[in-house]
């Protein structure tokens, strides 16, 4: 043997269909929005008025092009293609949504087999091209593309300086996704559901020329009701929860909301995931329609946020999330109590009067303004308003019996000094937590 070595690297072929097994194309494409989104965000500083980003698609190509700024020869050249993320690369300040290095090149590989990227900086800009079968044949271990064409001390209009790519030779199935109509409002309900913030400052999405309009949450916040508001730092990462009562109507839409850098990538969550069912707090219910929860995860390295690769769920192992959902569930308990007390009204004319009076209360459109404003007063849910109970209501008593040593090892738990509390402790436990009602 002339070498004593064993070739252990990966053949591209196999890179790129493990790359891009698992991820959507709904997502490859959202993954590509990100990518536009964090140019904007390095152009702007939070006002992103008059910026756009333009899907356009059929059978033949995919098409997104954007005005966010473009990519500059030096990211290109050294790591916006890279397969993972160089640990030299500085860290920006700032909150972007690029992870793990893998997103653009991911959904690249996902929706074709050859594909060019045309970028205006203000000053300097390229043009790439790759055929990714030509480019999967050649051996050895250089995996790297070769500019098609590079311009310097340039200028380009700063309304005019983005990003433009095309995918052509779409794969199978992919080709034929694109041209059905079902799948472009799949599409669009898709964007509009993992939207980001920063469509809450003025950058606009176009699918296949139709303008998305994104429907913004509100929350109830008056003198009688205002929401949960609590912040954690732990290290570098922000963690704050918000959480309160919305408008009636749309069950589907309650629920948990999970934000990374301001990237949408949970949504209205009813599961364990975040808290349901477990711990104390009772499974989601259709009853529970007015819950709304969000959580906004913060940090400038955003591999320490909680979400996993495809930005489509969070890491319920990651540290940051467990101690969130401390505070979520303080909030969700908070929140469930209130709407357990309106529920067990049982007056209607009267339980219809007080959700006349909640929901004809103040809301809070949770555009950025007004989070922010929102976000520098730490609270606990409360509400100042009576809750009646119809006072001829029909009593009755409830008896059992249980071992004196389980009893006594209950009161101590409940810190209470009597049987009779026990009981009375063990039933509102069991109504708050398990009991709906409609």
């Amino acid at each position: 043997m002339s070498e004593n070595k064993i070739n252990a690297n990966p053949t591209k072929e196999f890179f790129i269909t493990m790359l891009t097994r698992d991820i959507d194309l709904k997502a490859a494409i959202v993954e590509l929005i990100d990518n536009s989104i964090d140019g904007a965000k390095r152009t702007r500083n939070g006002d992103y008025k008059g910026l756009w980003i333009k899907l356009i698609f059929n059978s033949e190509q995919f098409t997104i092009e954007d005005n966010c700024g473009g990519i500059s020869i030096d990211i290109a050249q050294h790591y916006a293609f890279r397969f993972g993320r160089d640990p030299s690369r500085p860290k920006e300040s700032g909150s972007y949504t690029g992870v793990f290095g893998i997103g653009m090149k991911r959904s690249l590989f996902r929706l074709g087999a050859y594909f060019e990227v045309i970028s205006h900086c203000e000053k300097e800009g390229f043009e790439l091209d790759v055929d990714v079968e030509k480019w999967t044949q050649e051996g050895g271990t250089d995996w790297s593309f070769q500019f098609r064409k590079i311009w310097e001390n340039t200028l380009t209009d700063i309304e005019k300086c983005g990003t433009r790519i095309i995918v052509k030779k779409l794969n199978k199935g992919i080709a034929e996704n694109l041209n059905l109509e079902y799948f472009h409002n799949q599409l669009i309900h898709y964007i509009e559901k993992y939207r980001t913030t920063a469509i809450e400052d003025g950058l606009d999405i176009y699918v296949n020329e139709k303008k998305i309009v994104f429907v913004k949450e509100q929350l109830v916040d008056s003198d009688n009701i205002a929401p949960f508001s609590k912040e954690l730092v732990i290290e570098d990462v922000k963690a704050w929860v918000l959480a309160g009562i919305a408008p009636k109507g749309h069950p589907e839409n309650a629920g948990w909301y999970v934000y990374c850098n301001g990237r949408l990538v949970l949504h209205a969550d009813q599961t364990t995931l975040t808290g349901w069912g477990v711990d104390g707090i009772k499974r989601h219910h259709p009853s529970l329609a007015a819950f709304r929860g969000f959580v906004f995860f913060e940090s400038d390295d955003s591999e320490k946020l909680p979400w996993n690769t495809t930005k489509t769920s969070v890491d319920e192992s990651s540290m940051y999330y467990i101690a969130a959902k401390v505070l979520m569930k303080e909030a969700t308990q908070q929140i469930l109590k209130f709407l357990s007390k309106i529920s067990s009204i049982n007056d209607e004319a009267e339980r219809e009067k007080v959700e006349k009076t909640i929901y004809d209360s103040s809301l809070v459109v949770l555009n950025t303004a007004n989070m922010k404003r929102l976000r520098t007063k730490e609270n606990i849910f409360n509400f100042k308003m009576p809750i009646p109970r119809k006072e001829h209501e029909k009593m009755s008593i409830v008896t059992y019996k249980k071992p004196s040593s389980e009893l006594e090892k209950v009161k101590k738990k409940l810190k209470v000094t009597s049987y009779r509390e026990v009981g009375e402790k063990t039933y509102e436990y069991y109504l708050s937590r398990e009991c709906d009602f409609d």
